[in-house]
């Protein structure tokens, strides 16, 4: 038997070297799932998104909804920031904002010559001419700049929105529109000083006679009291015109009376200043002294009047405070009553704070529609403090499906 020879190198690479190989595969490791997260077999990991595309759903959710609130939280009086004339070619939504200006211009002419305020403005009116209410007499409102400055910069104090209502009231002119890039404080300022505070021209005759300069000064002293009187009036019936229009929620949005940055928060306040600073000393407190005469001057603006409902994204940081959230019932199941608003806790700093906002929306809407009934109010409400996205936009969804959408197209029983 023979032993097997041992091979030379020099044949072991000949061998090697003739011999055809087959291709190596590489052999790939299988890819472990991450710790915490269940593996996607089948067609349900051929169907799933991936996550910047699943991001960016959520994204235009959550953009989708905050547009939509802010459209219904819009605080700034929409209807009166467009007032003017239309374009050759306006939109809808310019036509339907020239609409709503109508009819608050109407509502507010109502407003002034309706029994609520007719016989009170005839009062005060009347005190005027009897000189009951007057200018302090060394006061001059129609040359002396520096006054005329004080008291519009005093009526600068209301909110835009409100001093054009009531200055076209009081005025029956309408209030010019602001041009690009013009502020509407500013023309507002410049129509209350040629409206409000111009009186019109009083014909003097020449002056003849023996003691022609007396009777001149005295033809000066009454042509400025007849201006001081217009003006006093038309100050006077603005401010009572807005405090009741304020209180009887005239816009619909309901915006602040005072502008956010004034120092005067309250028609009584306003009243104060005004009286203060240009009116004589017979009347003493004229905010008791018109209270007597029938105005309650019941206005007053507070911090939560003030505060800000406009939304931002992210969606789910916005809402934590449930501030928003009871807004929005408000104006889409309780026809804008401050029923909820009311009762926040507010600025809303601690997690329990936070709760009891979110909870009063969620009763409120589980209160409001029976398709809602079954909210689970405080597990929800931990939710929506946590900043849980996929629960506040649920919220959000049900609150505009069930309780929004109803109200403008509501069905009747006979359609069931």
């Amino acid at each position: 038997m023979e032993t097997p020879r041992r091979r030379t190198a020099l044949e072991t690479r000949t061998n090697l070297a003739g011999r055809s190989e087959r291709p190596h595969k590489p052999q790939v490791a299988a890819q472990q799932p991450a710790s915490g997260q269940r593996p996607q077999r089948g067609r349900e990991a051929a169907d799933a998104p991936p996550k910047a595309a699943r991001s960016a759903q959520c994204i235009r959710r959550e953009r989708g909804l905050a547009t939509w609130m802010n459209f219904v939280l819009a605080p700034a009086g929409s209807a009166s920031d467009t007032i003017g004339c239309i374009g050759p070619s306006p939109s809808l939504h310019a036509v339907e904002r020239q609409r709503q200006e109508t009819v608050l211009r109407a509502r507010m002419a109502m407003l002034l010559r309706g029994p609520e305020l007719g016989p009170l403005l005839f009062k005060v009116s009347q005190q005027v001419e009897d000189n009951f209410l007057r200018v302090r007499p060394p006061l001059n409102l129609t040359a002396d700049v520096g006054l005329r400055d004080a008291l519009l910069s005093l009526l600068g104090c209301y909110s835009p929105v409100w001093l054009r209502l009531g200055l076209e009231a009081v005025t029956l002119e309408s209030a010019p529109a602001p041009h690009e890039g013009e502020s509407e404080a500013l023309v507002l300022r410049r129509f209350a000083e040629h409206r409000v505070l111009q009186a019109p021209a009083v014909q003097l005759s020449p002056p003849n006679g023996r003691h022609a300069e007396v009777t001149a000064r005295k033809a000066h002293a009454r042509a400025l009291d007849a201006a001081h009187k217009l003006i006093l009036k038309r100050v006077l019936c603005t401010v009572l015109l807005l405090d009741a229009a304020k209180e009887g929620r005239l816009v619909p949005s309901d915006p602040c009376l005072f502008s956010p940055s004034s120092r005067i928060k309250s028609t009584a306040m306003m009243l104060a200043e005004f009286c203060r600073g240009f009116l004589s000393g017979v009347v003493g407190s004229l905010t008791q002294h018109l209270g007597g005469l029938g105005a309650p001057l019941r206005h007053e603006q507070t911090a939560l009047h003030e505060y800000d409902y406009t939304l931002r994204l992210p969606l789910a940081e916005e809402a934590r405070d449930g501030a928003r959230l009871c807004r929005l019932v408000e104006l889409t199941a309780l026809a804008g009553e401050r029923q909820l608003v009311v009762a926040l806790r507010l600025p809303a700093e601690s997690r329990l704070q936070r709760l009891h906002n979110a909870s009063l929306a969620l009763h409120a809407m589980a209160q409001a529609s029976e398709d809602l009934a079954s909210i689970e109010v405080h597990a929800t409400a931990k939710r929506v403090v946590d900043g849980d996205a996929a629960t506040i936009v649920h919220v959000v969804w049900s609150l505009a499906c069930h309780l929004a959408v109803p109200a403008l197209a509501p069905l009747s029983k006979s359609a069931l």
